[in-house]
């Protein structure tokens, strides 16, 4: 699966032009990771991620999870890999998700750390940290608490490489935990909590109420769709309704 990675890289560059991204403190943010990471034990690389899981059918949870959503996950956690993004951790959490095989995070959406951190050391098998150059400040403090922690990572990055840290397609944490639920070997993959017709801010009831917000949404899509195309995968919803694409999504 990883051989596809050539196929999906324009999706940053697509991104960096239209946000205006500053690809300098991107590439610095691999390398600094690189540093934060050099005596940090336990790091999974994306090929050991391929040999971790044994689920063909994952599920990808969104910040629109409902509590009947994660009633739901909990009936299928022995069947179903689950992979979160962290903008939903907080809602399903206290929802009462009884497990996190992948949560996917650049670090904004579990501030404050000390704050979420047990909750996450016992439900989280394993947190892919994505580095990019917005989130450089609150890198170290929060590898320090992971370390503390003993927590296994996949660091990620989306512009150049560093040490311990693979450069991984995608713009959100929707559609990285999409991805990597990919990797790790998912055949079928339900979306929960992602409406890509009115995306809302996390915590919030209002629609996207910037352009920033709004191309996100449709940046999240566009990279789901193509990795549904790449890898030939089923999504569905929870009543098992099967999306065909992203034109069909409405």
């Amino acid at each position: 699966m990883l051989r596809t990675f050539s196929k999906l890289t324009h999706i940053y560059d697509l991104a960096a032009s239209a946000l205006s991204l500053n690809r300098y403190w991107d590439l610095y943010s691999a390398f600094l990771s690189s540093l934060l990471l050099r005596d940090y034990e336990n790091v999974v690389t994306l090929e050991e991620l391929r040999k971790m899981f044994a689920y063909d059918d994952w599920i990808v949870v969104g910040p629109l999870a409902t509590r009947q959503d994660i009633d739901w996950i909990n009936k299928n956690t022995e069947t179903k890999g689950v992979a979160v993004a962290d903008s939903a951790f907080g809602k399903a959490t206290s929802y009462g998700l009884k497990k996190i095989d992948l949560l996917v995070t650049d670090m904004d959406g579990l501030e404050p750390i000390h704050m979420n951190i047990n909750r996450l050391y016992k439900l989280t098998n394993t947190v892919s940290i994505h580095f990019h150059g917005d989130n450089i400040d609150r890198a170290w403090r929060f590898l320090e608490v992971l370390k503390m922690y003993r927590i296994r990572i996949l660091p990620t990055c989306q512009a150049g490489v560093g040490y311990r840290v693979e450069k991984i397609n995608g713009f959100t944490d929707g559609d990285r935990a999409v991805l990597l639920s990919l990797i790790a070997g998912a055949k079928r993959i339900s979306l929960v909590g992602m409406d890509f017709t009115g995306y809302p801010l996390p915590n919030s009831l209002d629609s996207c109420t910037d352009y920033k917000s709004y191309f996100k949404l449709k940046i999240a899509r566009y990279a789901i769709d193509l990795f549904s195309r790449v890898y030939e995968v089923e999504f569905h919803n929870t009543g098992g309704s099967v999306y065909a694409g992203c034109e069909n999504w409405d």
